[in-house]
């Protein structure tokens, strides 16, 4: 007869205990592949865009709207990034719920305005992936787009060097 004052003892068979570690690292592992992939990727993207900014800087009209560009997009490309890590972290997470052989609930309330939602579910584990998987479709689905307006280069006869287009008046004698 089992105590019911030991909380040491579980209810669970043994064999199902010992499924639950495997699954967590082979789980894990997984995670860790997928983190490793997206920060390669960042990184590759990071390497491009610091490029780009130094290109744009070493030229010999200064084009500021060329290093805006370049960090508009390496902060999108950093923000998709991590929507897409944390959205496959929220997966694995409600994987490894769904997969433990332990019971679980959850019991989300929220209320305001005169309004109380409630979210109750025996697997806490769907729910993480069904946001997992909604975040990780918003990060690759959403169109994110850069405008880049070139500035006007006007070349002046007898000059060696490319001058912008002044909208200067001309004075007047």
């Amino acid at each position: 007869m089992k105590d019911a004052r030991n909380p040491s003892e579980s209810s669970e068979p043994a064999t199902q205990r010992t499924l639950t570690a495997p699954i967590a690292v082979i789980v894990c592992a997984i995670l860790v592949l997928v983190a490793s992939v997206l920060v390669f990727g960042l990184y590759y993207q990071y390497r491009n865009y610091t490029d780009g900014v130094g290109k744009a800087l070493n030229d010999q009209i200064l084009d500021h709207a060329a290093v805006l560009s370049y960090s508009r997009a390496w902060d999108i490309a950093v923000m998709k990034t991590s929507g897409m890590c944390f959205g496959f972290l929220l997966t694995f997470l409600g994987a490894l719920y769904v997969l433990r052989t332990r019971d679980s609930e959850y019991l989300l309330t929220l209320s305001g305005l005169n309004k109380e939602n409630t979210l109750k579910t025996s697997s806490p584990g769907l729910v993480m992936i069904t946001l997992g998987v909604a975040l990780v479709a918003t990060s690759i689905l959403k169109e994110t787009s850069v405008e880049y307006g070139a500035p006007t280069r006007v070349v002046t006869p007898g000059r060696d060097a490319v001058q912008p287009q002044a909208a200067e008046a001309e004075p007047r004698g």
